[in-house]
């Protein structure tokens, strides 16, 4: 039985979280080393650069709104509601969160508080499927 669209994008949503996960510490790997990064990291290196300090914060933005995403592509999926609106708007939360990344990294104000705002609509989209 193949996947539906709403697992599909639920499924590539968990492999951004991943690499959510994985930005910050590979930045900050590179700047004070293999050895720092496989210790316990008690101890403040260094300064950390201002693109790890922008991933690290993309990644709690991105974890905050993965939550809900993650609740209500489930609801649709269990419900059996996960349609065309569903479907469309859990694409469009995916897309847009993975454009927001490269854009935060970036330091790119206001475009990307649009593409965020597009993400918060396309939760509210997802809802609004779950309540018709």
């Amino acid at each position: 039985m193949p996947m539906s669209t709403i697992l599909i994008a639920l499924l590539l949503a968990c492999a951004l979280a991943i690499v959510h996960n994985v930005a910050p510490s590979n930045v900050k790997t590179r700047k004070f080393g293999v050895e720092w990064n496989m210790g316990p990291r008690d101890e403040n290196p260094g300064e950390v650069p201002p693109l790890a300090g922008r991933l690290e914060r993309a990644r709690v933005n991105y974890h905050e709104n993965f939550v809900i995403f993650v609740a209500l592509a489930l609801a649709l999926e269990i419900t059996g509601r996960a349609n065309g609106l569903g479907n469309a708007a859990a694409a469009l939360w995916l897309a847009s969160r993975v454009i927001y990344l490269p854009l935060y990294a970036a330091g790119t104000p206001k475009i990307r508080t649009l593409v965020w705002s597009v993400s918060l609509l396309s939760l509210v989209l997802m809802a609004g499927d779950l309540l018709r």
